[in-house]
């Protein structure tokens, strides 16, 4: 038994050798295989980056959670950066997913190429030194094109100064464009000409810090993950913009679970034109209410819902108009002014400019369709979910009101926000002080952590519950649905005419079932 023990080591070990001699590594399951090679330079003479390496680190660590094999590299000579690229490149034809990862200092050159700096760059250094002792970031991407590998992605956090200009991170002079090859994305801290935060006094730069939490969370898209860390950034310094050039062929998720569905990244082909695009939420439990707000969001109390779908954004006049062309519900003379697709501020319809896309008002626009639906009662809306259901065969309605805080909060990945995705309201939706009073197209502001929409503005939205002040948080703790009746139907949100104080996602409102109102709308849940 022992000999058959020795047979088989040696077996494997010449397996293992040959497949070196060939430049490859045997793998079970190859085309799933993920390869990052992460460097990041602090150590420069005069100019040191004290979160540089602390990115690197953190990026490598959260890299391999996510199932990459990782290179990690710290504080190199143009030498060694060159010899970790083309150690990294060469082995990439194993695998199915490269990725490359760099923070520290870069710059532009007078010829508008942009290079990557090794620890050797001196501020003494003129452009021709600077160069030599540089990685072109075009020569890297060259190299990795020649790969394989179908998916390739560039994470950089460097602000590109030329340091002949003062070249810290944080100098004004930033990256030059970048063009890069097919089915490569390329994600920069900041874009063309503007600076990148060092993030003083914190782990991690910025950008780094905003990418890691994305990358934390599970069922992004990598369009929504690059989406997420921009607004994030940009709601933070709104000087950085950070910069993203390229498209993959297909999808791509850093992870998806398996006891989740994976979100669609876009609406698919097949779905019908008045079908609304939704979102996951698996359930969870959470702290409903608020013990610093009014005297009807008291007192906080702990509320378990099961998994459910909720609308991406609102429901938009397009959306409502096809509910209402279809049945004949709401017509003009029943709206008195057909101005449930207004999508004009009230002050200006008092001037008497008439807003309406029915035969007698100005013809709409595409992107008019695209806004939230308003003036629509609670009955109305209602309505419309009895309808969609019947025309997709499933079963669609209005949120519960703790569905909806649930989901406005960005459900079991919160980040604690008091609006919906931000702690700031203007960033989180259109509100009194940055809507111009009017709503505007869905989706225009930052979504919250769950990729949901304007739930901190634009529209107050419908929820299925009656109102009530008392029975709050006596009601059932396990999938709450309000009281059995009442006088009046839960509002949740903010809106185009409200401010920030009345936007946060704990605030409750009370309405008469039958009011149109032209700051209400509403979206939908869906039911799994």
């Amino acid at each position: 038994m022992k000999k058959l023990y020795v047979f088989l080591w040696l077996l494997l070990f010449c397996e293992q050798l040959l497949a070196q001699n060939r430049g490859m590594t045997p793998l079970k399951n190859q085309s799933e295989r993920r390869l990052a090679l992460v460097i990041g330079n602090s150590a420069y003479e005069g100019k040191p980056l004290p979160n540089a390496l602390n990115d690197a680190e953190d990026m490598a660590t959260q890299l391999r959670a996510l199932g990459f094999e990782v290179i990690l590299k710290k504080n190199l000579s143009k030498k060694a950066m060159e010899d970790a690229i083309i150690d990294f490149t060469s082995r990439l034809k194993n695998y199915s997913v490269a990725l490359f990862y760099y923070a520290g200092h870069g710059f532009m050159s007078s010829q508008k190429e942009n290079y990557l700096m090794s620890i050797e760059v001196r501020t003494n250094f003129d452009e021709a030194f600077a160069k030599n002792s540089s990685v072109s970031m075009g020569t890297l991407m060259e190299s990795m094109e020649r790969a394989s590998s179908p998916t390739k992605l560039l994470f950089v956090d460097a602000c590109s100064n030329n340091p002949f200009r003062s070249w810290g991170r944080s100098d004004q002079k930033g990256l030059g464009a970048v063009t890069v090859p097919e089915g490569m994305v390329a994600f920069f801290a900041a874009s063309p000409g503007q600076e990148a935060s060092e993030n003083t006094g914190k782990r991690n730069g910025l950008f780094t810090q905003e990418l890691l939490q994305q990358l934390r969370k599970p069922n992004l898209e990598l369009t929504e993950l690059i989406r997420n860390t921009r607004n994030r950034v940009k709601q933070q310094v709104n000087t950085q913009i950070p910069y993203r050039v390229g498209d993959l062929s297909d999808v791509f998720y850093f992870q998806a679970t398996e006891d989740e569905p994976k979100p669609e990244p876009k609406r698919k082909p097949d779905l019908l034109p008045y079908e609304p695009e939704m979102v996951f939420v698996a359930g969870g439990s959470f702290a409903m209410g608020s013990n610093s707000g009014k005297s009807d969001e008291k007192p906080v109390h702990r509320v378990i819902l099961d998994s459910y779908y909720i609308g991406k954004y609102e429901v938009t006049v397009g959306e409502f108009r096809s509910f209402v062309e279809a049945t004949g519900y709401l017509t003009e003379s029943e709206m008195g002014d057909g101005s449930y697709v207004s999508t004009g501020s009230i002050w200006e319809k008092r001037r008497g400019i008439n807003w309406r896309y029915d035969a007698g008002g100005r013809k709409r626009s595409s992107s008019e369709e695209r806004h939230p639906v308003i003036h629509v009662s609670w009955n109305d809306a209602v309505a419309y979910c009895k309808w969609l259901s019947s025309k997709t065969g499933k079963t669609y309605r209005l949120p519960t009101e703790a569905e909806w805080e649930y989901a406005a909060r960005g459900g079991k990945y919160s980040e604690g926000y008091i609006y919906a995705g931000s702690a700031n309201a203007e960033s989180a939706g259109w509100i009194e002080s940055n809507s111009e009073y009017k709503t505007h197209e869905v989706g225009g502001k930052q979504a919250n952590e769950l990729g949901l929409y304007d739930m901190s503005g634009n529209v107050r939205e419908w929820c299925n519950d009656w109102y009530s002040y008392s029975y709050y948080s006596s009601s059932a703790s396990n999938n709450p649905t309000g009281p059995s009746n009442g006088t009046g139907r839960v509002l949740r949100g903010g809106s185009w005419s409200i401010s920030a104080q009345d936007s946060r996602v704990a605030n409750r409102y009370d309405y008469s079932p039958e009011s149109r109102n032209s700051l209400n709308g509403f979206r939908v849940v869906l039911v799994p």
